[in-house]
């Protein structure tokens, strides 16, 4: 059978001018996306990793302080 080109056109358009720059702009948004969500996954791995060594800190100083109140007991004793 041979095949109705006007058939194979509705289901396969022919790409047009407008059409391929709208293809082409919503590509680059969406690397522009995906870049954006790269960086921003970055700067959230930064800021918990900054937060991980707050915390460290926090605790080493903590425990400085027991060490100063120890050392203060032994020589008031």
């Amino acid at each position: 059978p041979t095949v109705n080109s006007n058939w194979l056109d509705r289901i396969v358009p022919a790409p047009n001018a407008d059409n391929l720059d709208l293809e082409l702009e919503k590509a680059d948004a969406l690397v522009s996306i995906s870049e954006q969500k790269v960086k921003l996954a970055i700067i959230v791995d930064e800021l918990a990793q900054q937060n991980f060594l707050k915390g460290l800190i926090s605790n080493l100083e903590v425990k400085k302080a027991e060490i100063d109140l120890a050392e203060a007991k032994i020589k008031l004793e």
